[in-house]
């Protein structure tokens, strides 16, 4: 289902978002605070697609807050990849009250064609899947098994998809302390190491 009766003619980002502010095409609108679309650079290299937008996002209007927003940044940057190469969105523009299977894709294709314009304005050289929901918009249609690391190329883009590095927040206790289970941690290591071996490829060619 398409918002449009034709298809966007957006050409920038506050174009866009204007045009999906009122959007009521599922129920997740009906306790959002606001929408939350996309941010960062136009051409920044690398397209960044989560799940959906969380309390701190629907508060400030803004991906990526909070304490997962920020371990995902802190992870690209580990791996040399600057704030100002990231343009960060959703899958969906609004805070799920629910995400079950049952409801997951057909409320998702919902945002599919917002999705679709950010990337075709913001022109990235990769894009990098936090997750499966994420992962199931650009893996070819069918697609299963794992959906975790694995490459693939969307309208000649290049992409990788990876676990969110938000799951770092998932801790355990081990010594009185509280650390990321170790599991977790090496997935998240080796994922973002295919992350950025992309970003060297595309960005520097390979050095």
């Amino acid at each position: 289902m398409s918002l449009f009766a034709k298809r966007s003619t957006a050409t920038t980002l506050e174009a866009l978002k204007a045009e999906w502010n009122e959007c009521k095409q599922c129920p997740f609108y009906t306790q959002r605070q606001q929408i939350v679309m996309g941010a960062g650079p136009i051409g920044a290299p690398v397209f960044v697609v989560g799940q959906a937008p969380g309390k701190e996002e629907d508060k400030t209007g803004i991906p990526f807050q909070g304490k997962g927003g920020d371990v995902t940044k802190a992870e690209f940057l580990k791996v040399g990849i600057p704030r100002e190469h990231l343009f960060l969105t959703n899958v969906l523009i609004c805070m799920p009250f629910t995400w079950s299977p049952s409801v997951r894709k057909a409320w998702a294709d919902n945002c599919a064609d917002r999705l679709e314009m950010e990337l075709l304005i913001v022109k990235p050289k990769m894009i990098v899947a936090l997750g499966a929901p994420a992962a199931l918009r650009f893996l070819p249609p069918g697609s299963k098994g794992e959906t975790r690391g694995r490459w693939f190329t969307y309208r000649s883009i290049p992409g990788v998809t990876v676990i969110s590095p938000a799951a770092l927040n998932r801790k355990e206790q081990i010594d009185g302390k509280w650390i990321a289970k170790k599991s977790v941690r090496e997935t998240v290591d080796a994922d973002m190491a295919m992350v950025k071996k992309l970003y060297q490829q595309v960005i520097t060619g390979g050095h």
